[in-house]
């Protein structure tokens, strides 16, 4: 068992931050209507809450087998919202440029 858990859980907690933040700004200036950063933002962060869910659940869990699998569940959709969180860099980085 590779017992990442304590650190998926504290990236994916901090990464969930910033997608509020970057979420909040997004409607507060308006620009979420012009493009589709806020949605993306949105399912990086349902993304990393359930992250969060499964690395506790593994943190917590007695059972080896239990804790591995929360474990692997919680590296994959981690990786995902790591996946969402670079498309949202992508898509700011070229409305930047125009």
């Amino acid at each position: 068992m590779n017992n990442t858990s304590q650190h998926v859980l504290n990236g994916s907690t901090n990464l969930l931050g910033i997608c509020f933040v970057v979420y909040t700004v997004m409607q507060a200036t308006g620009a979420a209507s012009r493009s589709y950063i806020d949605e993306l933002t949105a399912c990086g962060a349902l993304f990393f809450v359930v992250s969060c869910l499964l690395s506790f659940l593994s943190l917590r869990s007695r059972v080896v087998e239990r804790k591995a699998k929360f474990e692997n569940l919680a590296d994959y959709v981690f990786m995902s919202g790591i996946s969402v969180v670079f498309a949202i860099v992508v898509l700011v980085s070229f409305s930047i440029i125009r």
